[in-house]
C-alpha cells in the first residue's frame, strides 16, 4: 500500500471543534497514556500502560524525538490519541485510539490521516502500509492504494 502525504494532508476532514496537538510536556504525555490505558479497562495491562507513560513523561523531551505522541481534543476534552515512530527511513503509526464514548464520529480516521500526513515525518513522498487493519480502515475513505501483493512463506 502506498500513500501520498501531500494529497492526504489536503483531504483531512476534521470533525468540527476537533484539534490534534503533539504531546509536548509531562502532563500531555500522561494524558496520552491515560487514553491508551482506558482501552484495557481495569486490567493489569491498563496499569502497566499508564505506568509506562508515567515513566516516559519523566524523560527529557528531546529523548522522545523518535516517538512523538499526539492527542485529539474535542471541545477541550481528550478523545483520541495516536503516535509515530520515526527514523531516517521509516515512519510507523501506532496506538491510534478513540475513547469509547467518542467512537464512530470520525476522530480515529482524522487521527490516522493526520499521522500519515504529519509534516514532521522524515519520509516526504510516500508511506507504506503492511498492516491489513490500517489498510482496511483507509479503504473506507481511500488514502492507501495497493501497489503489489506480498506473500509470506514459512518453513517448519
Amino acid at each position: 500500500m502506498y500513500a501520498d502525504g501531500a494529497t492526504i494532508a489536503s483531504q483531512i476532514e476534521m470533525p468540527a471543534q476537533f484539534t490534534i496537538v503533539q504531546a509536548s510536556d509531562s502532563e500531555t504525555i500522561q494524558q496520552y497514556g491515560a487514553v491508551l490505558g482506558r482501552l484495557f479497562g481495569d486490567s493489569v495491562e491498563a496499569t502497566y500502560v499508564r505506568a509506562y507513560y508515567q515513566r516516559i513523561s519523566e524523560l527529557p523531551l528531546p529523548k522522545l524525538v523518535h516517538m512523538p505522541c499526539f492527542l485529539g481534543y474535542y471541545d477541550g476534552e481528550v478523545v483520541s490519541a495516536g503516535s509515530l515512530f520515526v527514523d531516517e527511513e521509516t515512519v510507523g503509526i501506532y496506538d491510534i485510539a478513540t475513547r469509547a464514548a467518542w467512537r464512530k464520529q470520525g476522530f480515529g480516521m482524522a487521527m490516522f490521516r493526520y499521522l500519515l500526513s504529519n509534516p514532521g515525518n522524515s519520509i516526504e513522498d510516500t508511506a507504506c502500509c503492511r498492516h491489513h487493519l490500517m489498510a482496511s480502515i483507509s479503504m473506507q475513505k481511500p488514502v492507501l492504494y495497493p501497489v503489489c501483493h506480498v506473500a509470506f512463506y514459512e518453513t517448519y
